[in-house]
């Protein structure tokens, strides 16, 4: 059961102001981590390249 269905309305209507924040923070944060994920991905990827490249000279 959703607890706005049962909170008196004004405390619903914050009840989810506050929790669709906080979602909203949290999948921020989480495509941050994404986006520092795939640079590093990208980064290494271009790192181990050039090392096999020099390697193989």
């Amino acid at each position: 059961m959703k607890i706005t269905k049962i909170l008196p309305k004004p405390f619903a209507i914050g009840w989810q102001e506050y929790d669709l924040n906080k979602v909203e923070s949290l999948l921020e944060y989480h495509r941050t981590i994404v986006q520092n994920l795939e640079q590093r991905l990208v980064d290494g990827q271009e790192e181990l390249q050039r090392l096999r490249r020099k390697n193989n000279d």
